[in-house]
């Protein structure tokens, strides 16, 4: 039996089903975890007024990670650590999205859940396939359009979405900067509602701001505890979850993950498990022995 004080979950994909809601049988594993004392907490692309709803609906008394793990929150929604992109970056940002003809969405740092679309791209189709998908999921608490000489904030990520040719344009871009204020990577489209041939064509640039994924906020909420990382177990099931499944002593692939995305990830004890519509998350805390 493994020594785990915590277990951190990834929302959409792993503790959500297919619904967007948690099974009764995963919801009833999560509170049996945390009447054993084992803590359990929430790391996520999602903003926090996003991901509230479920840290009540599990009764969470730990800090959760939101929007990536650029922003620490405790399960108040008091601020414990955040990284951001600076204004500059932001500009940068825009500026390469114009270069290589990207649709850039921006998630702004100063209101909590709030994604900003430059108001010249409203009708744009991207745009409207964006935020056809952004309704099934609510992974944003706001969607607000700004002229885009108007924007001067801080983000906490930026998406550059747009045809695959063009995105690898704007990372080559991004790249080139002789001051470098994001860290930026390559993922595909992968979103409810969304069309095949458009999840096939496109892909996004993601900018975040630098140091800051799922394993920053994961140390940063295992320090908060007190807990070593080497008795964390960590769930995913997406790109943006390697960072933090490579960071955990006990890091757990779901069953729906993508093709090859398990030989991305750098773990000598990684488990593979079963789907999150089906026992991956019971199967994987016995493996664990923690349930």
């Amino acid at each position: 039996m493994k020594d785990i004080a915590l277990v951190a979950f990834d929302l959409d994909g792993t503790l959500l089903d297919s619904r967007k809601k948690i099974r009764q049988d995963v919801k009833a594993a999560v509170q049996e975890l945390q009447r054993t004392g084992i803590l359990v907490t929430l790391i996520t692309g999602r903003s926090f007024a996003a991901t509230q709803p479920f840290v009540e609906e599990l009764e969470l008394m730990t800090p959760v990670g939101v929007v990536h793990g650029a922003f620490v929150r405790d399960n108040q929604g008091l601020e414990i650590a955040k990284r951001v992109i600076p204004r500059p970056g932001v500009i940068d940002a825009l500026k390469i999205a114009d270069e290589a003809r990207c649709i850039p969405f921006i998630v702004g740092s100063e209101h909590d859940g709030e994604l900003i679309v430059c108001e010249e791209h409203r009708k744009h189709p991207v745009v409207e396939t964006v935020l056809h998908a952004e309704s099934d999921q609510v992974i944003f608490d706001e969607i607000r359009f700004i002229e885009k000489q108007d924007i001067d904030m801080t983000s906490f990520g930026i998406y550059l979405v747009g045809l695959r040719d063009s995105v690898m344009d704007a990372l080559s871009r991004a790249d080139s900067l002789p001051v470098q204020l994001f860290q930026s990577g390559l993922y595909p489209i992968h979103a409810t509602g969304v069309a095949k041939e458009f999840e096939q064509q496109s892909a996004v640039a993601m900018f975040s701001p630098v140091g800051a994924d799922k394993a920053f906020a994961l140390r940063e909420i295992s320090d908060c505890l007190g807990i070593q990382m080497d008795r964390v177990a960590a769930f995913g099931d997406w790109h943006n979850d390697i960072p933090m499944l490579e960071a955990a002593g006990s890091p757990v692939l779901m069953g729906n993950a993508p093709e090859g995305l398990s030989e991305k990830i750098n773990h000598p004890n990684l488990i593979r498990t079963g789907p999150n519509d089906g026992s991956g998350i019971i199967e994987a805390l016995t493996k664990l022995g923690v349930y």
